[in-house]
């Protein structure tokens, strides 16, 4: 007999979306919820997702192990796929909420709304939050350092297939927000993903390998997701982070050394005639000078993620000499990671050891360029 089909079912189950997972539509409380542990919502008040008592009970099985958030969703789905999440994911996810979202901005008001709603929905917005919490923790607690954990491999990787997979269809308008905030997290992850301890053994000391770099190309490749999705429209979660996206964007001169440190100019190359045109050094240049002066001016209140701007803004040009190693372009890079490694913390393992191994790679092979190792950090 055919599976009758719920046109009355609880929000749970219409969040859930799996078309084998039909509604009973038992009151007050349907089987499907029963079975899943959470607060079924036929009724207005009732939080989306929740976990029950008894789904709070089977998670008490010593008293070392934390409760749950009350606000923070216990099952995230999409049309195609559906993970529970255990404690240690949701403690992660509070965090994430708490403590890393701070940075991008994000209002109190749209944390406990908008994007619980919102991550729940999404799978892959939900493991991008859970590498990037794992990841935190790490950086935090300096746990086993420059080795990812089994479970922040795990939500990564699930992370890039279901974004994948997500972008191969047409992107709908319900995706839209979603899409951004895991492309803005991907970038991240990549960053933090870094596991060496050698500077032997780090970029770009080692020998030439497919992922050099790549943490760079993935956050120039983000204005791709940009396009596709329009963050700033006007129906669109992060429309009200309209001005603090204009913020990052810094005005560069049109031409000319002013604020230039007489040491960076010569190394550069830099004349009172150099553009963005002519000088493939010159947008990162003025763009280091202005975030470092910022950054001493704010008093402490400076936003790090400010700093991801010498990447966003700065030229094709400069980072595909980075590619070949050039040594001024190494020489850029390391004082932009000494600035950025202490102002985000995604980024202070990876400036502590590429730092060093620039020095290393310029001390061996570009020894007498000493103008340019004497302004290495």
């Amino acid at each position: 007999m055919p599976r009758r089909k719920s046109r009355f079912g609880c929000r749970n189950c219409k969040l859930r979306k799996i078309k084998a997972i039909q509604c009973d539509e038992t009151k007050p409380r349907c089987n499907k919820c029963t079975d899943y542990k959470i607060l079924c919502n036929f009724t207005i008040g009732v939080p989306d997702l929740q976990v029950s008592a008894d789904g709070m009970a089977s998670h008490r099985g010593s008293a070392s192990v934390l409760s749950p958030p009350s606000s923070l969703p216990v099952i995230c789905s999409d049309a195609s796929y559906s993970f529970r999440l255990d404690s240690d994911s949701l403690m992660k996810l509070e965090q994430f909420r708490s403590d890393i979202i701070q940075p991008f901005s994000v209002s109190p008001a749209q944390c406990n709304s908008s994007v619980p709603i919102l991550t729940a929905q999404h799978p892959y917005l939900m493991h991008a939050m859970l590498a990037v919490a794992t990841a935190f923790r790490r950086a935090q607690h300096d746990v086993a350092r420059g080795c990812r954990t089994q479970t922040e491999i795990h939500h990564t990787l699930q992370c890039i297939r279901l974004f994948k997979r997500k972008l191969s269809q047409l992107v709908a308008a319900p995706d839209q927000d979603a899409l951004w905030a895991t492309s803005a997290l991907l970038g991240l992850i990549a960053i933090a993903s870094f596991e060496e301890t050698n500077p032997e053994d780090a970029w770009p000391v080692r020998p030439a390998h497919a992922s050099d770099l790549e943490w760079m190309r993935l956050t120039v490749g983000k204005r791709i997701i940009w396009t596709l999705t329009d963050p700033l429209r006007t129906n669109g979660l992060f429309r009200a982070m309209a001005s603090e996206y204009a913020d990052m964007e810094f005005p560069i001169p049109e031409n000319g050394i002013a604020g230039i440190p007489s040491s960076l100019i010569k190394a550069c190359n830099l004349t009172e005639t150099s553009n963005s045109d002519n000088n493939p050094y010159y947008a990162a240049a003025h763009l280091l000078v202005l975030l470092s002066r910022l950054q001493l001016l704010s008093g402490g209140s400076f936003p790090g993620i400010y700093m991801i701007a010498f990447i966003s803004q700065s030229q094709l040009r400069f980072r595909r000499l980075l590619e070949v190693k050039d040594p001024v372009g190494l020489l850029l890079l390391a004082l932009w990671y000494r600035e950025a490694g202490k102002a985000l913390w995604w980024v202070r393992q990876r400036a502590e050891i590429e730092t060093q191994a620039i020095r290393i790679y310029l001390e061996r092979f570009h020894y007498n360029r000493p103008g340019i190792i004497h302004l290495l950090p």
